[in-house]
């Protein structure tokens, strides 16, 4: 009987343990191709992502890998469906444009800002952003091209839905326990 109880236990710790850990993803907008100028919406849904404003481009001078998404309105937005953290990015900056990053939480509070220019022409770079719980990444640009290229970024689940599952391994082990006391 002990041995279930503590077999139980173990196999609780390492379900709970696992899922709280991050999901590293890498989007690199090669994944599903789409054509150059084609709306980004919600086609990148399964890959934690949402568009609004934005558009797929094709472009020999993101010597990144030449996809991404670009802004067709300002700012352009990309929403992560679950918030993330450590959130990095590849950006090209085209035609002497000054370019601004944004990161917001699901309240729509500003996380942090990054500013960057390619005033002596093109520019590809990339960038960390610090912070928890981001939802969204919004880009734009004073003149010219602003694309992000590629999007690294970890997602944890929420606290909540651990501990939800956890107490229901523990109600499980719980259960097994008293079938295995009453045989």
């Amino acid at each position: 009987m002990k041995r279930v109880v503590i077999l139980s236990a173990l196999l609780v710790c390492t379900l709970v343990g696992g899922v709280a850990s991050s999901f590293a993803t890498t989007v690199t907008f090669t994944e599903i191709l789409l054509n150059s100028g084609d709306p980004f919406t919600n086609q990148y849904a399964a890959y934690n992502l949402n568009g609004v404003n934005d558009y797929y481009y094709i472009d020999s001078r993101d010597t990144f890998d030449q996809h991404g998404i670009s802004n067709t309105a300002n700012p352009g937005i990309i929403q992560f469906l679950m918030p993330v953290n450590s959130l990095s990015i590849d950006y090209v900056l085209i035609n002497q444009v000054v370019a601004t990053f944004e990161i917001f939480n699901a309240a729509h509070m500003s996380l942090g800002t990054f500013t960057d220019n390619a005033l002596n022409g093109d520019k590809n770079a990339s960038y960390d952003f610090g912070g928890v719980g981001i939802a969204e990444l919004d880009f734009s640009g004073s003149t010219g091209v602003v694309g992000v290229s590629t999007l690294r970024f970890t997602t944890t689940p929420e606290p909540s839905s651990v501990l939800l599952l956890g107490s229901g391994l523990l109600g499980l082990a719980g259960a097994i326990r008293r079938k295995i006391t009453c045989n």
